[in-house]
């Protein structure tokens, strides 16, 4: 793809239940890219927030697109452990499929 995805709202459960990791990683990278500007190219899974220089209130504007985007809610507590884009996919890989 091209670097950009344009993600259905209205794609709920039912596409989630058969998207792989490599999907919800394209997927992350490319709604933290649109957030942040920071090019796709550059998100890696180990890449940490601070090493991106996303600042909390950068997280918190990810966290509720990745709320809009996946309908799920993220706690504060749950969002406090997430530091990598590693740690973004696990978390919501778990969620979204379940």
């Amino acid at each position: 793809m091209n670097g950009v995805v344009e993600l259905d709202c209205d794609c709920k459960r039912e596409r989630m239940n058969v998207m792989t990791r490599e999907d919800l990683l394209e997927i992350i990278n490319s709604l933290i890219s649109q957030e942040t500007k920071i090019p796709v190219e550059n998100l890696t899974l180990a890449a940490s927030f601070k090493d991106l220089g996303i600042d909390s209130l950068d997280v918190l504007k990810l966290a509720a697109r990745f709320e809009r985007e996946f309908n799920i809610k993220i706690s504060t507590a749950e969002l406090q452990k997430i530091e990598t884009i590693s740690d973004i996919v696990t978390r919501l890989g778990a969620r979204i499929t379940n």
